[in-house]
């Protein structure tokens, strides 16, 4: 399990570091209101959440070289049917705050590099985050959870002409979209401001599951612990999506059965063994189109093998809203000993496809 944790933990990394470095553009129409009121159409840079509430890239048509507006620049920008940010001086600086809902009490959201952090405002007071944080403390050498409740004196006061809902608030220990939203659409309902709220279109989606089933051949080398051989591999395959996070980033996981000839351990003795396969694979996936290319690179967990470096490439096609096509290699390695994210010698070459069904959460 430790190994298991150490491997998710370098393999975020990777990711957001992989993300924040790739300079690919996905530009969609939408909108920019000026410091001066005026609304202008256009091409925006669509981003992951951390990017898009410190600047808007904006161009005019495909021909115009893009201009980056930062906070206080703009008065706010949205995408045609989708994500709407409005400028606001908080307690960091100026910023991109995304609009999550409008009406007696408003709600937005914005990513710092740090943390997810949700603001509320309400007529006659002001703008003010909703501090929340985690902590493991020590008492008496052993070790307990903490978390923060000062967002819940904040809601408190501000809904305080709702006492009706004083419990509900209280139970509100862990501040998310879904749960918030629900609380302002709540309040708006209770102080008779309901049919004046609006609940902004394309909100987060915290997960998106792409799963299905996946087959194909792996050619395996010889290694100093492996005979090269070619058989088939079946298995479970899952996409994970963290959109408000980045569109364009996933983890591909999920769990195969084939077979190797293998060393048997202490013996000069080479014998069939079933290997079973976990992936934790980031992979970037150009954001457009039917088609779309994908790379990536990552580790694969498996029963004779602690740890498998892979680096994988592959195409998805999309035959509608839900299902997908992907056909995809991989190629993996046997790492380094001491240094196991570094790949030391190529262990076999997988092509493989797969059939998958898109939901969410």
């Amino acid at each position: 399990m430790k190994l298991l944790r150490n491997l998710i933990l370098s393999g975020i990394f990777l990711a957001v570091n992989f993300s924040f470095s790739f300079a690919q553009t996905d530009f969609r129409k939408g909108f920019i209101v000026t410091a001066e009121g005026d609304t202008i159409a256009g091409l925006i840079d669509y981003r992951g959440d951390l990017l898009m509430g410190n600047q808007c890239t904006f161009r005019v048509s495909n021909e115009e070289v893009p201009k980056v507006y930062v906070p206080g620049e703009l008065r706010e920008y949205y995408f045609e049917g989708g994500k709407h940010f409005v400028s606001k001086k908080v307690q960091r600086g100026e910023r991109f705050l995304q609009i999550l809902f409008k009406g007696a009490i408003d709600l937005y959201y914005t990513r710092y590099l740090d943390k997810s952090t949700y603001f509320i405002d309400k007529s006659g007071l002001s703008l003010i985050e909703l501090p929340y944080n985690e902590n493991i403390i020590d008492i008496d050498q052993s070790k307990y959870e903490f978390k923060s409740t000062k967002h819940i004196g904040i809601l408190l006061h501000y809904m305080s002409d709702a006492p009706s809902m004083k419990r509900e608030i209280k139970q509100l220990t862990t501040p998310t979209d879904g749960d918030l939203l629900r609380l302002v659409k709540k309040y708006s309902e209770t102080v008779g401001n309901g049919g004046e709220s609006v609940e902004f279109a394309n909100n987060r989606t915290k997960f998106v599951f792409d799963a299905g089933v996946a087959s194909g051949l792996v050619m395996t080398k010889n290694t100093s612990v492996t005979l090269q051989t070619r058989n088939l591999q079946h298995g479970i395959y899952l996409q994970i999506w963290v959109p408000g996070s980045n569109e364009k980033v996933f983890v591909r996981t999920g769990i195969s059965k084939g077979w190797i000839m293998a060393e048997k351990y202490f013996e000069h003795e080479y014998v069939a063994v079933d290997l079973y396969k976990i992936p934790i694979i980031f992979q970037y996936q150009y954001p457009k189109g039917k088609v779309r290319p994908r790379l990536g690179y990552g580790f694969t967990i498996t029963n004779y093998l602690p740890c498998i470096n892979t680096v994988t490439a592959g195409v998805d096609i999309k035959l509608n809203k839900n299902l997908t096509i992907s056909l995809f290699a991989d190629v993996e390695f046997i790492p380094d000993i001491k240094i196991f994210a570094i790949p030391k010698e190529h262990l076999s070459t997988s092509v493989l496809g797969s059939l998958t069904y898109r939901f969410s959460l």
